[in-house]
């Protein structure tokens, strides 16, 4: 899940059971969590979701990728 508009010390505490990649306003949030809750999270905190990939898409490509 991208999601932006949270303060960077703010997503590893609110997201412990992720793995977090940050660059500029935009932190990649990856890991079992359910992706509902994680957008109500989120939304809770301020921030916003941009965009939201699963473990097939994101093994393809995406779903309007050439490799998909």
């Amino acid at each position: 899940m991208h999601v932006s508009g949270l303060p960077p010390y703010i997503v590893p505490i609110a997201f412990p059971e992720s793995i977090i990649v940050r660059t500029g306003d935009v932190s990649v949030v990856s890991g079992p969590f359910d992706l509902i809750d994680l957008g109500h999270r989120v939304n809770a905190l301020g921030g916003q979701v941009l965009a939201v990939f699963t473990a097939d898409e994101s093994r393809t490509g995406g779903p309007s990728s050439p490799l998909a």
